[in-house]
Order: C-alpha cells, then sequence, then structure tokens
C-alpha cells in the first residue's frame, strides 16, 4: 500500500520506480489496483513472472537466432524454464508475449529439425559456464560462434559422456 497514493489507489509511479527494475515498475503501473488491495500480492506475483518468462523467451530467441545464422540445420536447444516451456505450448496463456513467441516458432521453423528439451539448470553445466561467463566475464561478444575455448570443448565432451 506504500506503492501507491493514499486513498485514491492510484499507483505512485516515482516510488515504484525508486523500489523496482524499470522493466517490473512498467509492468506493476498496468496492474489495476483491486478496490480491497487483497488480491494485489497475487497480481504483482504475475507480473514478475512475466517478467521471468519474457527474459527467458528472450534468451531462446537469441540461441534460435544464433543457430540460424551459423547455418545449423538439425538442433537440440535446452532450456531450464519451465514456465517458458508453458509459454511456447500455451501462447494464448501469455497474450503480451505473443509477438515473441510467434517469433521463435516461426524461426525454429527454419530448421529441418529441431527439439527443445527442459534440463534442470544443475545438470546443464556448460550452459550455465557458458552464462556465467559471459556475464561475469571480460568477453564483449560471443565466443561460443568462434569455436569457443579448451575448458568448454572439455566440458561438453564431459556431459555428453555421462548423458
Amino acid at each position: 500500500s506504500d506503492l501507491w497514493f493514499p486513498n485514491s489507489k492510484v499507483w505512485n509511479a516515482q516510488k515504484l520506480f525508486d523500489t523496482f527494475i524499470e522493466e517490473d515498475a512498467r509492468q506493476i503501473l498496468k496492474i489495476k489496483i483491486p478496490q480491497n488491495g487483497h488480491d494485489l500480492d497475487q497480481e504483482i506475483v504475475k507480473a514478475d513472472l512475466y517478467t521471468i518468462v519474457e527474459s527467458d523467451l528472450r534468451s531462446l530467441l537469441w540461441a534460435v537466432q544464433a543457430m540460424g545464422d551459423l547455418r545449423h540445420k538439425n538442433i537440440l536447444f535446452e532450456a531450464s524454464s519451465v514456465e517458458a516451456r508453458q509459454a511456447l505450448l500455451n501462447p494464448t496463456s501469455f497474450p503480451d508475449l505473443s509477438p515473441l513467441i510467434l517469433k521463435i516458432l516461426e524461426l525454429l521453423n527454419g530448421f529441418e529439425k529441431w527439439t527443445i528439451s527442459h534440463v534442470s539448470r544443475h545438470i546443464n553445466r556448460a550452459a550455465t559456464t557458458i552464462a556465467e561467463s559471459v556475464t561475469f566475464g571480460p568477453y564483449l561478444q560471443s565466443y561460443v560462434a568462434s569455436g569457443g575455448p579448451r575448458w568448454l570443448h572439455k566440458m561438453l565432451q564431459e556431459e555428453m559422456r555421462n548423458t
């Protein structure tokens, strides 16, 4: 209740932007404040879920575009996001994300063969390590397209032996 103007049920945009990152604040501003305010927490959780699903879908879009740019024809994608999987299987459940979902599906249809499998974050060490090295490392562009570093080849070989 501290995030809307007293006795008005109107969001205090300044407080929202001071409290949340910009994307989340914009999502919350779209939420209509219920008269009793009790259902608001559930609406905020739903808005945060949309932000998570959108970021997972944008990551998948990047991966699909990258594989297309590399002219690969048969691709096995692995994703740890159950929510992104649900969005791809039921796009009508995520109407605000429909353009993004449709773009991914359109690009996937350009491959001869493709599969998206759900894999736990803990199992897919290579993907997690790549993401961490790009996020926290000194890399300014993708090293995967250039063949990747030696440690990545070793890790992928190890994962292939273990699956």
